[in-house]
């Protein structure tokens, strides 16, 4: 009996002992600093690359150490094919299997693009090229490749004036084709049939009424002016007039927008809407479709020209003596800030 109650001491001794041993431990494990996570390395795989590319691109990034063993794994799976363009985060000293399965298994990043109403096809192949890297001149030839242009169902020798402003999520590794097809397609899905059904009421063709709409785009900065502005044109087209439209000028023009000299409005160009009368050859840039609406759906005036105030809204004449009184109100008040500029120039240099 004796021995009974000497074992069942000698049990719980040691049951306390394993306790508070256990205790003890959990209270050092939990005190213990904790491994730091593997930093990232961002990659950046771009579009087209071949396998030795990507092969020297991860090496360059210190992601793989051995070249010729990560090709060996990627041909071994047949994965050559599968390796995707884009950025990626990839942890330090990661193993080449799980490298390799980051790029055949992970999701591009989104990026979101804005296009604003009225760029130029030139200027938004530059956006993209920033955006995604690939070359704009790739971007520019897609939009004037007459197979292309007639598989996206425009009728019209190039893109340009369909590539709608909106803003965009695309794929980090989108490719210049990728892109400017979903432009186009968001173009004929948000267009409605009544469009189309309106273009044809007044004899036009869409590419006509796209035209148009890119130059009160081109011309109109606020939404509530634009049918304003659309009446003008129709008027002058119903008489044979020229349009006589500044837009169709700048864009002739290289460069920067800029104000237009006398010596501009001479420039051998169909697109020169002083010397040519009618329309355009087409679009001279994207617009947006407030400028569409307002290319097919005009007020109804008879104003014949407008000039700038000064003010982002144009004054709107019946004739062309009034024309000229509104032109002279615009010169005089830019030579009034003119003179203004140089007095405050002045002023802060004494």
């Amino acid at each position: 009996m004796k021995k009974i109650r000497t074992r069942y001491k000698l049990l719980i001794i040691i049951s306390i002992l394993l306790i508070g041993g256990l205790i003890a431990g959990a209270q050092i494990f939990y005190r213990m600093p904790r491994p730091v996570p593997a930093e990232e390395v961002t990659v950046r795989i771009p579009s087209g690359s071949s396998l030795q590319a990507i092969t020297d691109s991860l090496y360059k990034y210190q992601v793989i150490q051995d070249k010729d063993f990560f090709q060996f794994l990627v041909r071994l799976q047949g994965l050559e094919t599968s390796l995707q363009a884009g950025i990626f985060e990839i942890p330090e000293h990661a193993s080449h299997r799980r490298v390799l399965y980051v790029l055949t298994h992970s999701r591009p990043r989104i990026i979101d693009v804005t296009v604003i109403e009225g760029l130029t096809s030139r200027q938004i192949a530059s956006l993209m090229e920033e955006k995604f890297r690939f070359d704009s001149s790739q971007f520019r030839t897609l939009v004037n490749d007459s197979a292309f242009v007639s598989e996206l169902g425009v009728s019209g020798p190039s893109l340009e004036g369909f590539l709608f402003p909106d803003t965009y999520k695309f794929f980090e590794n989108e490719s210049a084709e990728s892109v400017i097809r979903k432009m186009v397609e968001h173009f004929f899905a948000v267009v409605p049939d009544s469009f189309y059904t309106r273009a044809k009421e007044l004899g036009w063709s869409v590419w006509e009424a796209v035209t148009l709409a890119s130059i009160i785009e081109g011309e109109a900065i606020y939404d509530d002016e634009r049918a304003m502005v659309s009446s003008v044109y129709h008027n002058r087209l119903d008489r044979g007039m020229r349009l006589q439209a500044d837009p169709t000028i700048q864009y002739i023009i290289e460069g920067e927008p800029r104000r237009l000299l006398n010596r501009d409005l001479e420039i051998d160009s169909p697109y020169n809407t002083y010397l040519h009368a009618g329309l355009p050859p087409g679009p001279i840039n994207n617009p947006g479709f407030q400028s569409i609406h307002a290319a097919l759906y005009p007020e109804e005036t008879e104003y014949l020209y407008f000039v700038a105030r000064g003010d982002g809204y144009h004054t709107f004449s019946l004739t062309n003596s009034e024309h000229i009184l509104a032109k002279q109100h615009l010169q005089r008040l830019r030579r009034q800030v003119y003179l203004e500029r140089r007095r405050e120039k002045r002023e802060s240099s004494l």
